[in-house]
């Protein structure tokens, strides 16, 4: 017979008694699959933590450890799976609250803000003492989706009075952000050489327009009096490539520079809300 076919053969009955070994052992019950589930869920190991729970559900029925299962898929980024999980506590009285306002979390957080508004809006699932909640991740919405504007009555009603004025400010800044028109950009330097790009705040590069532009119309000019015709066409052909190129690239600069005005807004919202975890009290069920 062949010795592989033999190796191999005890390595699995090796294996097979070690697993049901492991089994029988105490050290893999549900209970202390629980409590160090439990320790890496405290220590914000989500994704360890859920398959402990996971093998202790199949050994014991217990609401609070899919609470927490769908809870760690929130926190992994399993929007789906953790609304999932939330749905089938939906009739536990104990948990059904807590669980409503897990799924309506979940739902934000996939960022498709219009259909977070369409739940909002129809009220499904929603839960009854958490409805101050779920208006401000409603009104977040808002702030945090383009092209759309708060209701700023509303958002005073909702939102802490503390905050108003930097709620106040970020909405002034959406609605009227400092950008700069591409139009006005292109025809300064039309005029002057450069002139666009320094009004978008790229003062170097205007500079460099400037003095290049200049340089070349003077080699132009130069060659031309001195009857140095071939040169002067050359010079000349140069200096137009440079002039509309300083042209477009003045749009192209007003058009980068509003850019980064929306990457630093946005920014600056999401900061603001992630660091107030989005107005939602911050609950520890480590010892649930």
């Amino acid at each position: 017979m062949n010795k592989k076919f033999i190796l191999n053969f005890l390595f699995f009955i090796l294996f097979i008694s070690l697993s049901i070994k492991a089994q029988d052992n105490p050290l893999f019950s549900a209970k202390n699959r629980i409590l160090f589930g439990n320790s890496l869920f405290c220590e914000g190991d989500y994704y360890r933590a859920v398959d402990e729970y996971l093998e202790a559900l199949k050994e014991v029925n217990n609401d609070s450890l899919r609470f927490k299962v769908a809870h760690s898929l929130m926190k992994m980024g399993r929007y789906t799976e953790a609304e999932d999980y939330y749905k089938g506590l939906f009739f536990n009285y104990d948990l059904e609250e807590q669980a409503k306002l897990g799924f309506y979390q979940s739902s934000f957080y996939r960022k498709d803000y219009k259909a977070f508004r369409e739940l909002v809006s129809s009220e499904r699932f929603m839960p009854e003492n958490s409805r101050l909640e779920v208006s401000r991740l409603f009104y977040a919405t808002q702030y945090l989706q383009e092209g759309m504007l708060p209701d700023t009555n509303e958002v005073k009603k909702v939102f802490p009075r503390k905050y108003h004025q930097s709620l106040m400010t970020l909405y002034k800044n959406k609605a009227n952000p400092d950008y700069k028109s591409p139009w006005t950009a292109a025809a300064l330097s039309a005029v002057i050489p450069g002139a666009g790009k320094v009004y978008t705040g790229d003062y170097m590069d205007g500079f460099l327009s400037f003095v290049l532009n200049g340089l070349f119309i003077w080699l132009a000019y130069d060659n031309f009096e001195k009857d140095h015709y071939e040169r002067g066409v050359f010079m000349s052909f140069i200096w137009g490539y440079l002039y509309a190129g300083n042209i477009y690239g003045s749009a192209a600069s007003a058009q980068k520079y509003n850019a980064g005005i929306r990457f630093n807004f946005n920014n600056d919202i999401d900061i603001f809300f992630k660091e107030n975890n989005y107005f939602i009290p911050q609950h520890n069920y480590c010892n649930w």
